[in-house]
């Protein structure tokens, strides 16, 4: 179990610890966002990554400019 503080990666499955993670295009009419509120209100694109030995899905928030204002 992660604690929080560690910044993880999505570089291998932190379910079953396989390299193999496919990235999901994010397409038109996709909702996968979440709107961050604070000075200036904006919308972060969440992607998902899917592991191709164990089926399990993640999403992420891509880079540290994503949840930094």
């Amino acid at each position: 179990p992660h604690t929080g503080a560690e910044m993880l990666s999505h570089e291998h499955c932190d379910r079953c610890g396989a390299r193999g993670l496919l990235k999901v295009p994010a397409t038109p009419g996709n909702h996968s966002h979440i709107v961050v509120h604070g000075m200036r209100p904006r919308t972060i694109e969440v992607c998902k990554y899917v592991c191709t030995e164990c089926e399990s899905v993640e999403e992420w928030l891509d880079g540290r400019d994503a949840v930094l204002p």
